[in-house]
């Protein structure tokens, strides 16, 4: 039950692409603790014939465990009930609405608590109606949690029947490692590889050396195309907090409102009036960022809206402004900014996502790194068809660079873009694999893939559909210089979905994603390529892309067109 109740919400659940989602954990490590308890459960029970130090050391570190799982739940609880009092007072204003008769009238899913001063009773009647707004509102999801609750509760019984079964110390030994394996194992080897891809395998790139990408530059002619930029994820940023980002060749000073509606707001980061920085010790008061110099406070349209120290008649400059004001939008538990080199207001939102709205996927992860290419690359890479068998054409065990003996995969790609004025700025990769091994096709191993590329590359979002589950995952590629990008992969999976095929899926996208690096942060961009029947559409592709370059874009130092001889 603690295992079920304790597990993070669903954040994109009721919520758009404009909704600020509750905070997030990579499921695969959060689920990690529970196994770890079981096993030192079970080998300190049965594992008799150890000395009286290992039982005592494994049974303290399983109070431990147990002491930090009960705290993390009380949180849990207590964020969940403070969740449900701003929830129930936004369905009293909707009821109060004008539109509120036009509505549909929700179904009942809660019993009302009696009111009894008796705390217990207050408490029982409160725990029946989570249990019981949770099987409404969910019955699959409602169906796992039990499950998982019930693999709990049959510890006991099978530890107390593997202790009475007359079992030699040998046999028993080996019973407690099968029961430890299977309760710990599949959860902790997922963490065990997930770290050390972040950490050895697929680590940040450190920064180019100038000297060595001074002809790389050259062969690019603009440094950043105009669309949509993520700039933090959503619960990295709290109500009254204000963070430091460097993207796209500016400092930016991201906060967070402190007023009711908790809104994003992107400045630029230094104050007009003696360029001190907003984002470092400057604080956020109601809905406003106050500079830690003098305390001028500055809106999130940039325009300063007090000064202390003049008097009340007195009227603000209309110079006093941070610079241009940038449009944000939080889509999916990511904070995104709208880059334009002219500074026009935004020609396209990021599309809706109806399996994310209404909850029907859940976040399963994130893995964040950065890398030294232009961010064109990537969007061209989807076009270049004659790669895939090269690169791509090995099964590889994921997050690793590490590949499977035998085992390819034929790939079978197509490319799109938008043909209405609607969807211009959208373009489409679809990929359709299937496995061979040892040059024999493998039955029931199809599989496909749709990428949609929201702009120029800044929010990219995958579909991965298999007989089991789907799998939706946004790939954000972040410019802070025009041949570095910082990338973050985020996945939600189908609920019905096992965790670890969704780990296999992942992390076979991001080992096939990490062989085209090495390619990606060496080449030249080719103007004028020599291409040949069989290449892919790359002229299309660099047609379309063309659309997010103008006049005022910022051209890269160093590019040939800027050289003067």
């Amino acid at each position: 039950i603690v295992q079920a109740l304790a597990e993070p919400a669903s954040p994109a659940s009721g919520s758009g692409p404009t909704a600020s989602p509750q905070s997030m954990r990579f499921s695969l490590v959060g689920s990690t603790v529970p196994p770890l308890y079981y096993a030192a459960v079970v080998w300190s029970v049965l594992s008799m014939d150890t000395s009286w130090m290992v039982r005592w050391a494994v049974g303290v570190v399983a109070v431990c465990f147990t002491i930090a799982y009960l705290l993390a739940l009380s949180h849990r609880l207590f964020a969940t009930s403070g969740e449900e009092a701003v929830e129930s007072e936004a369905i009293k204003a909707d009821d109060q609405s004008p539109s509120a008769s036009r509505k549909k009238a929700p179904v009942e899913l809660e019993a009302e608590a009696p009111v009894s001063g008796n705390r217990p009773v207050e408490e029982e009647a409160a725990a029946r109606a989570l249990y019981t707004r949770m099987q409404a509102k969910d019955p699959a999801e409602f169906q796992r949690r039990r499950l998982v609750a019930l693999a709990a509760m049959a510890l006991p019984p099978l530890v107390a029947a593997l202790r009475a079964a007359p079992l030699s110390p040998g046999a028993r030994r080996v019973a407690a490692v099968a029961v430890a394996a299977f309760y710990a194992l599949p959860a902790l080897f997922c963490s065990a590889i997930a770290w050390l891809s972040e950490r050895i395998w697929f680590r940040p790139a450190p920064p180019e050396d100038p000297k060595r990408s001074a002809r790389r530059l050259q062969s690019y002619q603009f440094a950043y195309p105009n669309g949509w930029y993520r700039l933090l994820n959503s619960d990295e940023l709290a109500p009254g907090q204000v963070k430091h980002v460097m993207a796209l060749g500016r400092e930016f000073a991201v906060f967070r409102t402190a007023c009711r509606e908790k809104r994003a707001a992107v400045l630029d980061a230094h104050c007009p009036h003696l360029g001190a920085n907003l984002a470092v010790g400057g604080k956020v008061v109601g809905d406003c960022i106050e500079c830690p110099f003098h305390h001028w406070a500055f809106a999130g349209d940039g325009k300063c809206v007090h000064i202390p120290y003049i008097d009340k008649s007195a009227t603000i400059p209309s110079t006093a402004t941070t610079g241009r004001p940038w449009h944000v939008c939080e889509y999916y538990g990511q904070v995104l900014v709208w880059y334009h080199s002219k500074a026009m207001a935004p020609t396209y939102y990021p599309p809706e996502q109806p399996e994310l709205s209404q909850g029907q996927f859940v976040y399963s992860g994130t893995f964040s790194t950065a890398v030294n290419m232009h961010i064109q690359e990537f969007s061209e890479n989807a076009c270049d068809f004659q790669h895939f068998d090269p690169l791509h054409g090995a099964m590889h065990i994921p997050f690793t660079p590490y590949t499977v003996p035998g085992l390819r995969i034929n790939h079978r790609p197509g490319w799109e873009s938008g043909k209405q004025q609607e969807n211009s700025h959208m373009s489409w990769f679809y990929d359709g694999a299937d496995l061979q091994f040892c040059g024999v096709d493998l039955p029931r191993t199809a599989a496909s893939a749709t990428i949609s590329f929201v702009g120029p590359g800044g929010l990219v979002f995958f579909k991965f559909e298999t007989e089991i589950g789907n799998i939706i995952m946004f790939q954000c590629h972040t410019p802070t210089a025009p041949l570095r990008q910082e990338v973050q992969f985020r996945w939600f999976a189908d609920r019905s979905m096992p965790e670890l095929l969704v780990f296999y899926v992942v992390g076979q996208w991001i080992s096939q994603w990490r062989n085209d690096l090495d390619v990606w942060e060496n080449k030249l961009f080719a103007r004028k390529p020599i291409l040949v029947k069989g290449d892919g559409p790359m002229q299309l592709q660099r047609r379309w892309f063309k659309q997010f370059y103008d006049d005022s874009s910022e051209q890269v130092q160093g590019s040939a067109d800027n050289l003067k001889w």
